[in-house]
């Protein structure tokens, strides 16, 4: 214990004062009024939030909370509907019309995969909520036990997440990001499929290796490729392979000017070398293999989705060109809903304009609208933990776009309600206390019930249809 010498202050004496004081500022920062826009909430500070009761699940919001639409037009096959599947199960809701742009073409496509193993290709467009891979991850891992596959899929060139991600190691260096809203310029013209692209700096690197870790079928996989954009652009692209001697290159250009180099082998770690190309857009590497399943993560932190309608046609054709989908999800909402906002129509009709976006881009592509999740905050009156009520109205306003646009959806609030909502799996350790996040844990539990679910419609979409 160190003494206090003669002479020498004692600031001890000013802890307790100081304590006090801060106590006294958190406790009066409660009484602030909350505030929110648009974009930004202000949550209330409440010093004793976690010495509060929890709540108890509540009953599945009903459908008529928001206007009901027309029905949407019978389509020319059966398609599954939701009273079908069994009890207790969160039903995939197919909007289908007579152009199938719901569950069907995905159910053909992994139909033929599980018959000559046929690559079937899924992009998984979401917020934070997915973001290191979490739910995703567990879902590929699934898809792969059941119809093959391997490779972790689509990863940016670099990534601020790469030290949390768990399905695939990156290391980068010498890339900008550009990105709408970022500190480097950004050319609208030239963004990916992300939204986003990369330039170097003169020279770069990016590498990936295959994980080991909790999930199964990414230690390795058989090819790898790089997407840019071509560029009159003079610079030296090398690939490697597991430490080895550069990897020959097989290159592929489309009208849209996207350009994929890819090398193929028995590949758990990649790297991938440019020299020069200060003026070349960089987007990712895939890792995938020939045959199976391949899942891409395109995960946007603070996304409201509607930036998937303001990306290039053009480029997301030439992504069409070379890694054509059959399943494209979009999972937004944690950046869109706030506590007492019901009207979502200007949403509404951003998210139908991105939706048509991406149809008309992957002709081919089912496509899957799944619904905000459970987000709560404590009443500032009881403490009790409860739903925002923008969550409610916005998961509404979601499933009139999939009505709208004849596309499926599933209702991921349900879901997660049926687990006891966002307050239950935080209890589980299955979520983070901000009560908006799910983690590794929860993720899992979450692709386990939506993997589920897309098996389930697809049997019954088969027997209805009678597939030979």
């Amino acid at each position: 214990m160190r003494t206090v010498m003669k002479g020498e202050k004692n600031h001890l004496y000013y802890l307790f004062p100081l304590l006090l004081l801060v106590v006294a500022a958190l406790l009066g920062l409660h009484q602030v009024p909350r505030w929110w826009t648009r974009e930004h909430h202000l949550r209330a500070v409440d010093l004793l939030s976690d010495l509060r009761p929890t709540h108890e699940p509540r009953a599945v919001v009903p459908k008529d909370t928001v206007e009901q639409d027309t029905v949407a037009a019978k389509p020319a096959v059966h398609v599954v509907l939701p009273d079908s599947f069994p009890e207790g199960m969160t039903a995939i809701e197919d909007y289908s019309d007579s152009a199938l742009r719901g569950m069907p073409r995905f159910y053909d496509a992994l139909r033929q995969c599980e018959k000559d193993g046929r690559r079937v290709r899924v992009a998984y467009f979401g917020d934070s909520f997915i973001e290191g891979d979490i739910l995703t991850g567990n879902l590929r891992e699934l898809l792969q036990a059941k119809y093959g596959g391997g490779g972790v899929g689509f990863v940016p060139v670099s990534s601020e997440v790469s030290q949390f991600r768990q399905t695939v190691l990156l290391t980068s260096r010498g890339f900008v990001r550009h990105v709408r809203r970022g500190s480097a310029p950004f050319s609208p013209s030239l963004q990916g499929i992300m939204g986003d692209y990369f330039t170097t700096e003169g020279s770069a690197f990016t590498q990936l290796k295959g994980s080991k870790g909790p999930l199964a079928y990414l230690d390795t996989c058989e090819l790898s490729t790089l997407f840019y954009l071509a560029q009159a652009d003079t610079m030296e692209l090398t690939c490697t392979i597991n430490g080895g001697q550069p990897a020959e290159l097989r290159h592929e250009n489309t009208e849209g000017g996207v350009r994929a180099s890819t090398a193929e082998g028995r590949i758990g770690q990649v790297r991938w070398s440019v020299e020069g190309g200060r003026e070349t857009p960089f987007f990712g590497v895939a890792m995938d293999n020939r045959r199976g399943v391949s899942l891409d993560n395109f995960s946007v932190r603070g996304s409201d989705g509607l930036q998937t309608g303001r990306i290039p046609l053009e480029t997301l054709c030439a992504f069409q060109e070379l890694r054509p989908y059959d399943l494209i999800v979009l999972e937004y909402g944690l950046n869109v809903a706030s506590p007492g906002r019901r009207d979502y129509s200007g949403y509404r009709q951003g998210l139908v304009r991105a939706v048509e976006h991406l149809k008309q881009a992957f002709p081919q592509a089912a496509v899957l609208i799944v619904s905000v999740g459970d987000r709560e905050e404590r009443d500032e009156d009881d403490g009790v933990l409860h739903t925002i009520d923008g969550v409610l109205y916005l998961l509404e306003a979601q499933r009139a776009t999939a009505r709208d646009c004849h596309v499926a959806f599933w209702n991921l609030y349900e879901a997660m309600l049926r687990e006891g909502g966002i307050a239950g799996m935080v209890e589980r350790r299955q979520a983070n206390r901000d009560y908006t996040h799910i983690n590794y844990q929860g993720g899992k539990r979450l692709a386990k019930l939506l993997f589920e679910a897309l098996e389930e419609g697809k049997s019954q979409y088969e027997r209805l249809n009678e597939k030979d």
